[in-house]
């Protein structure tokens, strides 16, 4: 599990990378510095990744009590595909 110790820690490099959470959550650090929460998830046999977008440190556990784990996939299918709708609405619902 990451915490805020290890998230302010995490510096930027050559390449992205990914610090990994749980239940499918991490961290993508990109060169530039930007940290973004980012999920992975199956939808129709298709892999899938719901992007949190940058959340500021005070509120690092904000996406796991927005959108539990378990619910990413069912909140995808009531927005019935977000991309192909062009929704960019931040949080499940």
């Amino acid at each position: 599990m990451l915490n805020d110790a290890k998230i302010q820690a995490a510096k930027p490099g050559l390449k992205t990378y990914k610090l990994a959470d749980a239940h499918q959550l991490y961290l993508y650090v990109s060169p530039q510095g930007s940290k973004l929460w980012r999920m992975k998830f199956k939808f129709d046999g298709k892999e899938k990744t719901l992007r949190w977008g940058s959340i500021p440190s005070s509120v690092l556990s904000l996406p796991a009590r927005f959108c539990p784990p378990d619910d990413a996939p069912r909140a995808s299918a009531r927005r019935a595909d977000r991309r192909a709708s062009g929704c960019r609405r931040t949080f499940c619902g």
